[in-house]
């Protein structure tokens, strides 16, 4: 996997891409064992902290340890100015602005895996409930209508894109609906006139904060 499938996976997602995003990254000859845990990852320890990944190599690069699972996101995280331009001809907006359930959505993406299954037999496989899936497509469409005078008007790779990401609410692992499935809380992105945005993470919005 490179950081450009990645981002397909993210923002066009389909089947065929998770497929290859994961025979990208590959177990370390002689660890098909070795596994470790997720719940200091500062990226997936909040909301899948229960689960493990296995050690891996990634352009003949280790991931063996939290440490280097976190950086192999940062990198990934980090090329921001390129990927919302690629995917949503936008243009100047800070990393700040970025979608609340981005990473959940991410770190799902890579906990389907069938290498990740092996390390984690004795718990139900993660999926993320359908209503977060949604609600992160949602934060895109309004990260759009917020920024438009930073995004392209009547980009069509805009809504050939969200069309596909809300496409994936009803594939798994992203349609969760029952109990077990992860369930994640947007933050808040409220407009405040208009060149000025509040934006708050789960907390109570008030009207005097802006």
């Amino acid at each position: 996997m490179n950081l450009k499938e990645m981002a397909n996976f993210e923002n066009r997602a389909s089947r065929e891409l998770v497929r290859r995003m994961n025979l990208g990254l590959k177990r370390r000859d002689g660890e098909e064992d070795g596994c470790f845990s997720l719940q200091s990852s500062k990226y997936c320890g909040t909301d899948f902290g229960e689960f493990s990944f296995p050690r891996m190599t990634y352009m003949n690069k280790t991931i063996a340890n939290i440490n280097q699972f976190d950086s192999f996101l940062n990198s990934y995280f980090l090329n921001w100015n390129n990927q919302i331009k690629e995917s949503f001809g936008c243009t100047g907006i800070p990393f700040s602005q970025s979608p609340s359930l981005r990473t959940a959505y991410v770190c799902e993406g890579l906990l389907n895996n069938t290498s990740v299954e092996a390390c984690n037999k004795d718990l139900h496989p993660s999926t993320l409930c359908q209503s977060t899936c949604v609600d992160y497509v949602n934060e895109w469409v309004d990260f759009i209508e917020v920024n438009s005078d930073k995004c392209e008007k009547s980009n069509q790779t805009q809504s050939t894109n969200i069309d596909l990401l809300m496409g994936t609410c009803y594939q798994y692992p992203f349609n969760g609906q029952n109990e077990d499935c992860i369930k994640v809380e947007p933050r808040k992105i409220v407009s405040c006139g208009k060149y000025r945005v509040c934006i708050a993470r789960l907390i109570e919005y008030h009207e005097n904060n802006c």
